[in-house]
Order: structure tokens, then sequence, then C-alpha cells
């Protein structure tokens, strides 16, 4: 063989296996259209052709995946930088603005020390700015019987900050909506 030819399929060679050791990109999805634009869209696997370039409207809730503490679950991230993950899909009746929803709840920081949490249903005005915006912003996304797990960043929880919650924190809940309170 000639030289030249030995450098050029050597060089092809090199290139070939490059290539085929890049990390792939996983395809990007795109939120669903029919979902109102007041509500993040709930967890869904749509089918994207590899080929495809999705187009994601810049305030559509983005999917993505969030492993606090090695969990493999499936977050939605809302513009607002809210991000849920649906651990069960109740059936009951679905949250309003003004009603007083009865949550189970657990708080913890990133590093899973925990904070707070419920020894009974804890009655939580919905919408109307009486719990951290990050728990308003789920609640309305909510019905009787929704367990989720949210991750709330600190713009979202308590920007000013509060006893033993330092300023901006980001807050890790497990809410479970059980009831609405009848008055």
């Amino acid at each position: 063989m000639f030289p030249q030819k030995q450098t050029l399929l050597a060089s092809a060679l090199v290139l070939i296996v490059m290539a085929g050791c890049a990390p792939k990109e996983e395809p990007k999805t795109e939120a669903s259209s029919t979902t109102p634009k007041s509500e993040p869209i709930k967890p869904t696997t749509p089918e994207t052709k590899p080929t495809e370039t999705p187009q994601v409207k810049p305030d559509a809730p983005k999917e993505e995946a969030v492993k606090p503490k090695g969990e493999k679950l499936h977050y939605i991230t809302t513009p607002s930088g809210l991000k849920y993950a649906v651990i069960t899909e109740g059936k009951g009746e679905k949250l309003q603005r003004g009603q007083v929803a009865l949550v189970n709840y657990r708080g913890t920081f990133e590093d899973g020390r925990e904070f707070d949490k419920s020894k009974e249903p804890y009655p939580t005005p919905v919408g109307v700015r009486a719990v951290i915006a990050g728990w308003d912003e789920a609640l309305l996304t909510m019905r009787v019987g929704d367990k989720r797990k949210l991750i709330v960043p600190g713009d979202l929880a308590y920007p000013e900050g509060r006893d033993g919650i330092a300023p901006n924190t980001t807050l890790l809940f497990d809410i479970e909506v059980v009831g609405i309170r009848k008055d």
C-alpha cells in the first residue's frame, strides 16, 4: 500500500472510532399543546422522532430528570422554576382558588434533613398567598388524592428566610392532598 493511502486510512479509522465514543444527547420532548396555559402539564412520555428538533415555548413547563438523593423520578419544571414529580394521581375533586385543602406533608433540605412535618392533615388555603408561593402554584394544579414531590427554589419558598431556614434556600416537600375542608 502507498504511504499516503495508509495515513488517510488510519485517519479515517480514528475519526470513526472517536465519533462512536462521543456522548449521546437525549432527545428533548415538547410540552403538550393541549394543556391550558394556566396549568403545568402532567408527566407524559411524548414520542419524538430522533430526527425532529422540537420547538419548545419559552414559558412552557420543561420536563427533566432531577435526582435528589439518588431517586429516579420524572420531574416537570414550571416557568417559575418549581419542579414536581407526580407520585400518585388522585381521582378526587380538583382544587380551586380559595378552598382549604387538607394536606399531609414533609419538608426537608436538599441534604435530607427534615425541617417540618404535619402530624395530621394541615388545613392549607389554596391560591391566596397563605403559604409559600411554591405550594400555592403546586396546589392549584392538584386534586384530592394527588401525591407529589416538590423541589421549591428559594425565591418560591422563603426569599427572606425564616427560623432555621436561610434566605433563598431550596426546599423539598412530599405533599399529599387528602381532602377539602367543607365549612
